[in-house]
């Protein structure tokens, strides 16, 4: 009996058997709904890897530009920046943001030691270069830029620089006597300017990004911090056509003081330190801790950033070097 029910189990489930004998397996419900999520992963992950390679494109168009203008401003004087415009404070649409990253800037300088830390650059670290996607942080997932350098001008020239730079870029008519600053503390900035971004210096058009940010100083005996939060809007009219995208955001910190030599004598030499953290302007609709997105994030956002970085980095370097240049020849300590 046994070997009659083998044989007729085998027979009914021969491929060549016809429908009316082929017994039908069946299959419990469980599982079939288990089939069935994973049919729908499936379809809705191929449905996405169009979209996300949309994103990458886009953004990946928007850091070319963005590269682009930082190399024409590090080779343009402080007086002519012709793709950024600063921009008047307006209240009901400015302080919202302001407040919200003045409370974050607070908390973030709480944290300097910790992110510096994180960020491998200890006490002794002069030379140090370091770009890495961070994941699974309670800031989520963004890129990380750790930097230490030494220059050759002291911290007086560098700091002055650094903070001028910074005003250039300041709100206007916020305060009057003193622009941009709260309630008279000259060691707060806030950031409103709006810079477009082009393919080529000759084209006319492009996509106008507004900028948006607070910047504050913190002098200390022995050091200079910085710590800064911005974020970068689309315009209406692209976000009408793009209406998934969401805003760039950038925070960072800056650390600069004084080198000193084994004989104990401060030289005419600054370590800057500085960890910049940015979380691209992706759709909400996409979950940056994909896969495909992560490798956009190490292939496509940090060589693109990097030299943004770097190209702010030469602007700083020229700026110092004409302010010097400018006050040998006129016997001023600063232009501006």
């Amino acid at each position: 009996m046994k070997k009659y029910d083998v044989a007729v189990d085998i027979k009914c489930n021969s491929p060549f058997a016809t429908p009316a004998k082929r017994q039908r397996v069946h299959q419990p419900d469980d599982e079939i709904q288990a089939d069935v999520e994973d049919l729908k992963a499936r379809l809705g992950a191929d449905e996405k890897k169009p979209q996300a390679r949309t994103h990458t494109n886009r953004l990946h168009s928007m850091l070319q530009a963005c590269l682009k203008q930082m190399e024409r401003e590090a080779t343009t004087g402080f007086m002519d920046l012709p793709n950024c415009t600063q921009l008047e404070y307006e209240p009901s649409i400015d302080a919202p943001l302001y407040l919200l990253m003045e409370k974050r800037i607070a908390d973030q300088f709480d944290h300097l030691s910790h992110v510096f830390k994180a960020a491998g650059l200890e006490e002794n670290k002069k030379d140090f270069c370091d770009a890495r996607v961070v994941t699974g942080g309670h800031q989520g997932t963004y890129v990380r830029f750790s930097r230490a350098k030494m220059v050759p001008f002291t911290l007086d020239a560098v700091s002055r620089v650094m903070w001028n730079v910074v005003k250039k870029s300041s709100v206007l008519n916020m305060r009057t006597a003193n622009p941009a600053t709260k309630d008279g503390d000259d060691n707060v900035m806030y950031i409103k300017r709006k810079c477009l971004l082009q393919d080529n210096v000759s084209c006319t058009a492009g996509i106008s990004v507004l900028l948006r940010g607070v910047c504050r100083r913190f002098v200390e005996p022995h050091r200079i911090v910085l710590v800064w939060e911005g974020t970068g809007d689309w315009p209406k009219d692209y976000l009408q056509s793009h209406p998934d995208s969401v805003p760039i955001r950038e925070r960072g910190y800056g650390v600069i003081q004084n080198v000193h030599l084994e004989s104990g004598l401060a030289a005419s030499l600054t370590l800057i330190k500085t960890v910049v953290c940015m979380t691209p302007g992706l759709s909400a609709a996409i979950d940056i801790n994909e896969p495909e997105c992560l490798e956009m994030l190490s292939n496509v956002v940090i060589p693109s950033y990097h030299k943004i970085l770097n190209a702010r980095e030469q602007m700083l370097e020229n700026f110092i070097l004409d302010e010097m240049v400018y006050s040998k020849r006129h016997g001023s300590a600063a232009r501006i």
